[in-house]
């Protein structure tokens, strides 16, 4: 069995899998050495689980790393790391591991075809895998939380906003303008950047991923595949990847 182990700018995610199917899941703000162990004690999981990677778009945690190698075979994963996909980034040292792993689970989804993962979360990642398995990059910009926070760190007045559904275009008020403004302007963006990549690439499929992708699902206008998990997803591919390759 795999650990899964995910890094982000938010929260961490722990997950194992069994091949290609997820057994079991938890979310974290702080990662320790303690809750990782617990995590693998629970159902006897650290006897069952063999192999293990690590992704983080944060600071190299050693002392995490350590005990992974101590009680698995481990890959931390980098620009670096064999994948199945081609990555022609021009500044692969500079790519996100988060992004690169997305790109790889959106091939997995859909080998050999022009395929967007569209990754919400802190930050919306735009990440295009060719039909020739060429990892060519794509786009970042602010995610809803840092959109909400930016309205209310560079004015005097306007008040902070929680994320939450909405169904109306017009704000009655200075609450539903900010949340229209930010939701529907985040709607637009990603229908805009899906019709600019379908223009370039036929049959292209588009995946939704991210904590915040549950918000887009019905305001988008084609056709999409939705995931919980986009990175964790493939971070699991090239673990196995690896491991056929060992």
């Amino acid at each position: 069995m795999n650990l899964i182990i995910d890094i982000g700018n938010s929260f961490s995610k722990l997950e194992i899998w069994d091949n290609n199917i997820l057994i079991k899941q938890r979310t974290t703000n702080v990662l320790t050495v303690d809750e990782v162990r617990f995590f693998l004690m629970d159902d006897d999981f650290l006897t069952k689980v063999n192999n293990s990677i690590l992704c983080t778009v944060s600071q190299r945690p050693d002392f995490l790393i350590d005990f992974l190698k101590d009680c698995s075979n481990f890959i931390f994963f980098d620009h670096k790391t064999p994948i199945p996909i081609f990555n022609a980034y021009k500044t692969p040292e500079t790519l996100g591991k988060d992004r690169l792993a997305a790109a790889v689970g959106a091939h997995f989804l859909f080998p050999k075809q022009n395929v967007l993962s569209i990754d919400i979360g802190t930050c919306i990642k735009y990440d295009f895998v060719s039909a020739e398995s060429a990892y060519l990059g794509g786009a970042i910009s602010p995610g809803m939380t840092m959109r909400f926070k930016s309205l209310n760190n560079f004015t005097d007045k306007l008040p902070l906003i929680e994320q939450k559904e909405i169904n109306f275009f017009v704000g009655d008020t200075t609450e539903n303008s900010i949340l229209s403004g930010v939701i529907n302007g985040m709607a637009i963006e990603i229908n805009g950047m899906i019709e600019y990549y379908n223009r370039i690439y036929a049959d292209l499929n588009v995946v939704l991923s991210g904590g915040d992708g549950k918000y887009f699902e019905n305001m988008i206008k084609f056709r999409i595949f939705a995931i919980q998990n986009i990175v964790t997803l493939g971070l699991n591919v090239v673990l196995n990847h690896n491991k056929s390759d060992s």
